[in-house]
Order: C-alpha cells, then structure tokens, then sequence
C-alpha cells in the first residue's frame, strides 16, 4: 500500500437512540489515493457526512481502522465517540 493513501476498513458506524439504532456506515473499506479523485453519492441521510467525519477524525467508527499518511493529523481534543446528530 503506498504509505500516502488513507485507508478505510470494515468501518461501520450505529448511532443509538432509545426506540432504535441507525446504521449510517456498514463495513464499509475504501482506500483514497491522493492522484485519485474520489466521490461520494448517494441519497440524504445514507451516511456520506459521517463516513467524511469518520475520515477527518471528528467521530470514531464503531468498528474498523482508519490509517493515515504519516504526519497527517486528524481531528483534536475534540474528538468523540459520538457524531453530532447533524451527521445523520
């Protein structure tokens, strides 16, 4: 794997609530190179913010790994397990 990629495995993200659980995310791999273009399609609500927001570090997937290049930053003490409910 070129160490400039970001790669994406089995991520999946479940947002609780108490009457049910959304999946946004499910197992879902991808790797995006930087000489690539790379889009993401699909209806509202189908969980293109929060896969974004998985990747750029402002929400922790509920199961997978993102890798980064090295030195890439992703993220802050903001970090959280929870997405904001904006992400839906």
């Amino acid at each position: 794997m070129n160490t400039n990629t970001i790669s994406l495995t089995n991520i999946s993200k479940i947002y609780r609530t108490p009457r049910l659980d959304i999946t946004a995310n499910n197992n879902i791999t991808l790797t995006l190179s930087p000489s690539e273009i790379t889009v993401l399609i699909g209806k509202s609500g189908c969980g293109k913010s929060t896969l974004l927001n998985i990747i750029n570090g402002l929400c922790i997937p509920d199961t997978g790994v993102v890798t980064m290049p090295e030195g890439f930053t992703r993220g802050g003490s903001h970090l959280n397990s929870e997405c904001n409910s904006t992400c839906l």
